[in-house]
Order: structure tokens, then C-alpha cells, then sequence
């Protein structure tokens, strides 16, 4: 019986090794085949590898980051938001924000503004002041801001197209500010983040000169 046990354990054993080297041989198909610039191949590679580890129950963050940089060359942005969200949830820090950078382009090329805002501020909770991430949610911020100023400005011809009659005119001039006050805490909020972006400082001009907002309250003169 021992005799048994030990056989068993050795065969378990010899698994693991063998489980563990295959791994490891996708992951160097995956690093080859991406200095090839094979990136769809160097990706399959990693997803291999990935799929190895999990079903042995092992999480490797180092791997799922490779996987995230052939997915990002590969232009795959469904696999690089599920492995640059996994590298986070892992705590894999060695790259430091560029995980949070690759999640935030993989949802921004799939359409997903809520995420991608979500991403960029958690991660400048935890690198604040990132020279990477502050321009890029100063931008995604900006764009939030920009749908309310948009509106504003339509409203605005509206009324303009109905100056004759008053009732018209003032309603759709009251609507544009309302439209000016929802985009303006945005636009703050971008020029915050990016001071030196032109196109902010233009639209945040823009929104306090149609709202007559006093000088002594304004970020940008």
C-alpha cells in the first residue's frame, strides 16, 4: 500500500513538472513570437499558458502582463481588458501604472467611457499624479463635458432661429444654460488634471463667458 502511495505521489508529481514546463514553453513561444512581431501568435502563445496555469490553480501577474502587451500589439482589446483587469486584481506592480493604462485603452477602443474612467481614476488613486494617466482622464473627462456643451450650443441656434418669438427664445436659451452648468464642473475638472490643454482651456473660456461667470471664480481668465 505505501508502495502504491508513493507511485501515486510520484506520477502526481511528475504532472506538475511537466504541467509547469509546458507553461513555460508557451510562454517562450509567447516572448519569441513577439519579438517576431508575431503578435497574434505571441498572444495565443500567452492565452495557452494562462489556461495551463489556471487549471493547475496557479495565478502568475508577470504572465498575464505579457499577455496584455500582445493583446495591446494585436489590437485584441476584449483579451487585453480581461488580462490587464486580471494583472490589477493580481496587485502586479512591477510595470507600475501601465497595467491601468492598458485597461483604460482596451475600453475606450470598445466603447465603454464608464470603464475607462473608472480604470484611469483608480488608477491615479494609487499613482497619483502619473504623467501617463492625468492627461488621458483630463481628456476622457473633457469628452463628458463636451456632450453637455454640444447640447448647449444647439439650443443656442435654436433660439437664435426663434429670436421673433419670445416664448421659443427664452426657453431654449434656458435649456443652453443648463446644458453650460452640466458641462462646466467637467471641464473644471479636466483643467485640473491638464492645466496646459489648449482645447480645455478654450471650452472652459467658452462656458464661463456664456454663463457671465465672475472673473474671481473663473480657473482660466
Amino acid at each position: 500500500m505505501k508502495r502504491l502511495v508513493f507511485i501515486l505521489f510520484l506520477s502526481v508529481s511528475v504532472l506538475g513538472l511537466n504541467a509547469q514546463e509546458t507553461v513555460k514553453s508557451f510562454e517562450k513561444q509567447g516572448v519569441d513570437k513577439y519579438k517576431a512581431q508575431d503578435f497574434a501568435g505571441s498572444l495565443e502563445a500567452f492565452a495557452k499558458a494562462l489556461e495551463l496555469n489556471t487549471a493547475a490553480g496557479t495565478e502568475d501577474g508577470a504572465l498575464y502582463y505579457k499577455a496584455c502587451m500582445a493583446a495591446h500589439k494585436a489590437q485584441n482589446y476584449e483579451k487585453l481588458a480581461i488580462y490587464a483587469d486580471k494583472t490589477i486584481e493580481l496587485n502586479y506592480i512591477d510595470k507600475g501604472s501601465k497595467t491601468y493604462l492598458y485597461s483604460a485603452i482596451a475600453y475606450k477602443e470598445l466603447g465603454n467611457a464608464q470603464k475607462e474612467e473608472a480604470v484611469l481614476k483608480a488608477g491615479l488613486a494609487k499613482y497619483a499624479d502619473d504623467a501617463d494617466l492625468k492627461p488621458k482622464l483630463a481628456t476622457r473627462v473633457l469628452k463628458n463635458g463636451n456632450e453637455h456643451y454640444d447640447k448647449a450650443i444647439e439650443f443656442q441656434k435654436l433660439a437664435n432661429e426663434n429670436v421673433k418669438v419670445q416664448a421659443k427664445f427664452d426657453e431654449f436659451v434656458a435649456k443652453a444654460k443648463e446644458e453650460f452648468l452640466l458641462a462646466k464642473p467637467f471641464f473644471e475638472e479636466s483643467y485640473k488634471l491638464n492645466p496646459a490643454f489648449e482645447a480645455t482651456q478654450t471650452l472652459l473660456k467658452a462656458v464661463y463667458n456664456n454663463l457671465q461667470t465672475p472673473d474671481a471664480e473663473r480657473l482660466v481668465k
